[in-house]
């Protein structure tokens, strides 16, 4: 009898069940009251079993004390149904080590190994997830413990360093198991798991690279920062860590021989911590794309040639080789692609001459969506070219010269010219004179009911000097001419030997110059001018030298690398955006003309979010701490009112990071008249419409969806 009487007593059976060895059991049970363990007693077992008589209305742990063997502790109650108890018991084996440690590190006391078993498991395991052998350590640092004789993946748990895996582990219960000497080192680390189909599907070795979350940058930093942060095998039974690494946000990718690449985003690391997948990476058969171009050839009747790229995990920048594609002979328009994992692509689909080229984006989620078709329309438009009312010879570039969707067409002596468009809508046209080096562009409204185009050329010229930074006229400068903002885009021209240009063709209104020297990289303040027929513009345009903005991104007062940093200095007149990217330790440094003063600076950071700030142009490295986590902004406005302005806390965010920060979170501005951002720092934003006086202002808190209507 434990405690209280013979009446009230409940009898159970306890057997202790050999899973590892044959033979049975002996020793004995420690059983304790579980609402007080000082009540307590030793029951003796006998040929494997013990008979417990507990009092009724109450529950007791029962441990196994049994040399060589271990069994998981129970839990028995009086109150229940139970009359009988199986405990399954593993015979054990001693298993030792060495830890060695820094110089500046002292040798711990005490090690913990910790069973480690894919979590969420159809199955339980035998011995459960997270159960703990204490390992007594003694001043050299070997260490020693008993743990049970079967394959176990067990992680080396010592506090205040990474833990160490030995994947499949096993005791040997005749002999002592050696392990190699463990160096402990401090850090973060990361644990995941395969499911357990994947692990038994593998026929080779499956392999984990963690990314850090940045966009495509082609500098030295960028490929420092694209080379993966850790590198590692995955163990018998699917399991995986990776060590030493720095806190961020990262990406997972898993590859392993006849599946498609695996890629888990977001992956956050704090510091001097362990981080574990919340559910095991299931890996899936490589997609074979089916695209299917409609028409199935070209404008004159030859096959399509199509490009395939994958978008990069963090940006709009694709890969710079081309996927293999196969063109399907017996099936016209049809082509495939094997061997692919779910993800975003571009598509440039070109005629046989290279003169017709469209690209669209597409994404693919499974095997269902993996069959795709590109359907591009062919509108027949014709028209005429003139340049101060005569009839002209022009090579048209419908789209800009490198336009994603662009379309060549040759207008004959008489200006004449017939082309097939994608569309009909607006299309910004460069337009180059032939056997003259002169380009200009404009915009072009092509009707549903009218596809006749008149492109008039003003007979309006801008000439100008451009001057270095030391005052001398510069030879073979680049000069950019934009004559409506951003919409269209710059067109370009290079001075001559003496520093002097010339733009032909320019259309009327105002037109905004800058001047760049090619070699330093040193730019001229933005200059604008009137332009009218019959007016004589020359323009003089000063390069100025630069000076460094140096900064830091941190986050939560950790460093972030691989933040894309784009700033535009404060200048009348406006200027030219500069970009960079953060460093492995969060630093970044900009070229700003010296006459700067304030700075627009926007920071895009994978995993944390959009932040704008304003900021004083000096010496001082400035440190940007960006919100950890954002809210989702969603504005509606009128469809014939693009871009929108949208401020944080009164600082202007340009359009062009928000739509590739949009991008770059999966929410591309694909729908007419409405723009969804997620992950903008809280504060509070006001959008407007360029075309008007009309803001509304909202508050953005962190994990908050806010609407802004401006219809």
């Amino acid at each position: 009898m434990v405690a209280g009487s013979a009446a009230s007593a409940r009898e159970i059976l306890v057997k202790v069940i050999p899973r590892n060895a044959q033979g049975t059991v002996s020793g004995k049970l420690t059983v304790a009251r579980v609402d007080d363990s000082s009540v307590r007693r030793d029951v003796p077992l006998y040929s494997g079993e013990a008979t417990i008589d507990i009092p009724s209305d109450s529950e007791w742990t029962i441990k196994l004390d049994a040399n060589g063997w271990w069994a998981e502790p129970q839990i028995i109650s009086a109150a229940g149904a139970m009359a009988k108890v199986v405990l399954p018991a593993f015979q054990t084996g001693v298993v030792r080590s060495r830890f060695t440690v820094a110089a500046n590190s002292s040798m711990p006391k005490i090690a913990r190994l910790v069973v480690e078993t894919p979590p969420d498991p159809k199955t339980p395991p035998e011995i459960p997830r997270h159960t703990t052998f204490e390992c007594p350590v003694d001043d050299t640092g070997a260490w020693s413990c008993r743990i049970p004789a079967t394959a176990l993946d067990v992680a080396v748990v010592v506090d205040g360093f990474i833990p160490v895996y030995r994947w499949d582990l096993k005791a040997d219960p005749a002999r002592d198991t050696i392990l190699s000497e463990i160096s402990l080192r401090r850090g973060a680390s990361l644990v995941a798991w395969l499911d357990r189909e994947s692990a038994k599907s593998l026929t080779g070795l499956a392999k984990a690279r963690l990314l850090r979350g940045v966009s495509s940058d082609p500098s030295i930093t960028g490929e420092r920062l694209a080379a993966p942060v850790a590198e590692a095998t995955f163990g018998k039974r699917g399991g995986v860590q990776l060590a030493g690494i720095p806190p961020g946000v990262y990406l997972l990718e898993v590859t392993a021989e006849g599946f498609a690449p695996s890629r888990t985003y977001p992956v956050e690391i704090l510091d001097q911590r362990e981080a574990v997948l919340r559910h095991p990476i299931q890996l899936e058969p490589p997609l074979t794309l089916r695209l299917t171009i409609d028409p199935p050839a070209d404008p004159n009747g030859a096959p399509w040639s199509i490009e395939l790229r994958r978008n990069g995990d963090f940006g709009r920048r694709t890969d710079a080789t081309p996927i293999t594609v196969r063109r399907l002979e017996n099936e016209p328009g049809v082509f495939e692609v094997r061997d692919q994992s779910p993800g975003r692509f571009t598509i440039e689909v070109a005629d046989a001459r290279q003169q017709f080229r469209v690209n669209r984006r597409i994404e693919i989620t499974s095997a269902i969506d993996a069959q795709q078709t590109i359907s591009i329309p062919l509108v027949r438009v014709h028209g005429s070219v003139t340049f101060g009312d005569e009839p002209i010879a022009a090579r048209l570039f419908f789209g800009r010269r490198d336009g994603a969707d662009r379309m060549i067409v040759d207008a004959n002596r008489e200006g004449s010219f017939a082309a097939l468009l994608p569309r009909t809508g607006t299309w910004p046209v460069d337009i180059a004179f032939t056997g003259d080096e002169v380009t200009t562009n404009m915009e072009v409204v092509i009707a549903d009911d009218d596809r006749e185009i008149a492109i008039d050329i003003p007979d309006i010229e801008v000439t100008g000097t451009v001057f270095d930074a030391s005052g001398e006229r510069a030879a073979h400068a680049d000069v950019d001419l934009m004559t409506k903002g951003d919409l269209i885009g710059p067109v370009g021209t290079r001075t001559n030997s003496d520093g002097t240009f010339r733009f032909r063709g320019v259309p009327a209104g105002n037109a905004t110059l800058s001047a760049r020297d090619r070699w330093t990289g040193e730019e001229s303040q933005f200059v604008s001018v009137p332009v009218a027929e019959g007016v004589a513009n020359h323009v003089e345009l000063h390069i100025e030298s630069q000076r460094k903005l140096a900064g830091v991104v941190t986050s939560l007062g950790a460093p972030v690398a691989g933040a894309s940093v784009s700033a535009f200095p404060i200048l009348e007149g406006g200027s030219t955006q500069v970009r960079a990217t953060s460093d492995m330790i969060g630093k970044f440094e900009l070229r700003i003309p010296v006459s700067t003063r304030r700075v627009l600076v926007n920071i895009r950071a994978p995993g944390r979010v959009l932040q704008s700030y304003e900021v004083a142009a000096d010496d001082k490295p400035v440190v940007f701490d960006l919100a950890a986590q954002g809210g989702t902004v969603r504005v509606l406005y009128p469809t014939d009112s693009w871009p929108v302005i949208l401020r944080r806390d009164g600082v202007l965010i340009p359009s062009i990071d928000l739509e590739q920060w949009a991008y770059e979170q999966g929410r591309p501005n694909s729908e007419a008249g409405s723009l969804v951002v997620p992950n903008l720092a809280p504060g509070m934003y006001e959008a407007c419409l360029l075309a008007s006086s009309k803001c509304v202002q909202r508050v953005v808190t962190a994990n908050s969806v806010v609407e802004i209507d401006l219809r």
